[in-house]
């Protein structure tokens, strides 16, 4: 069915009336009707005639010269595609293939940000498995420092004993802190030999 005012072209002064009145100005009504405004004559009206006809205010001036031109254009397209059936044919097309285009686009959009988000998450697994790692190194790392010092810090200690001790007070452990510091001294060189290995 043809839209509303497609055919105003062949509207009488009642039609014109009507018009008037569905867009809300019905005070107007018999202005149209008794000055013989039909649909042809409606359409070839500009702005500059519509005070002519007993509309002065500008508020109303311009909501009537609004849907004038709404229905000229409405009554332009309405003709071409008589004119042309191909035309409202070729129009639809158009219009479906535009809709199909935004649809593509939007797709192609929404892929993008799904494997841009999707890069984003790897990287991030990655910083943080190479954080990890860095945290793991450096306990160890620590952990290792904290048992040298400390195996260091025995042999001073061994070194004070054995220093403080006079050669009268020697029992018979006198070969003990000698001992001990020997088992240090060792446990030190293979500490240092593995971590040279790894």
């Amino acid at each position: 069915m043809p839209a509303y005012g497609s055919n105003a072209r062949t509207w009488s002064e009642k039609d014109v009336g009507d018009f008037v009145r569905h867009i809300g100005l019905e005070q107007y009504r018999a202005a149209f009707e008794e000055n013989f405004i039909n649909g042809k004559r409606l359409l070839r009206m500009t702005s500059n005639t519509l005070p002519q006809l007993g509309i002065q205010r500008f508020d109303h001036i311009k909501h009537v010269w609004k849907h004038i031109k709404k229905l000229q254009k409405l009554v332009e397209e309405y003709e071409q595609t008589m004119t042309d059936p191909n035309k409202k044919i070729n129009a639809s097309a158009t219009r479906i293939q535009s809709l199909a285009r935004g649809k593509l686009e939007r797709r192609r959009l929404e892929d993008m940000i799904k494997k841009k988000e999707e890069k984003e998450y790897a990287m991030f697994q990655q910083y943080q498995k190479e954080a990890m790692e860095a945290q793991n190194k450096a306990a160890v790392l620590i952990q290792k420092r904290a048992r040298g010092m400390s195996d260091r810090r025995r042999v001073e200690q061994l070194k004070e004993e054995r220093s403080s001790m006079t050669e009268g007070s020697w029992t018979s452990d006198a070969n003990a802190p000698e001992d001990e510091m020997a088992r240090a001294a060792t446990k030190i060189q293979s500490r240092a030999r593995g971590m040279s290995d790894r």
